[in-house]
């Protein structure tokens, strides 16, 4: 899994306009093929994917819905329909 710090340093790295700075990127591993630009980029969309909302399988019970939280597997009430998981952040969507 990608670390998120470190493919955002490297972003900065890429758009700072300074002379050098790919020296500091950790995608940069100054191999002959030089496609520290892929590995950055593949990394990225990793991130961005893991980003986006998941639907929450949720059961009724006594009138109230709750499920749980795909990413962490916290159980979340569906009382205020909460947009993302209190405990990892993760995006929510209810069906």
């Amino acid at each position: 899994m990608a670390d998120i710090d470190k493919v955002i340093w490297d972003i900065e790295r890429c758009i700072c306009h300074v002379p050098d700075a790919c020296r500091d990127c950790s995608h940069n591993w100054h191999d002959a093929t030089n496609d520290c630009m892929e590995k950055l980029l593949a990394d990225a969309l990793e991130l961005l994917k893991e980003q986006k909302a998941v639907k929450v399988q949720y059961t009724a019970m006594g009138g109230l819905r709750y499920g749980a939280c795909p990413q962490c597997d916290a159980r979340i009430d569906n009382l205020v329909n909460p947009k993302a998981c209190g405990f990892c952040g993760q995006e929510l969507k209810w069906e």
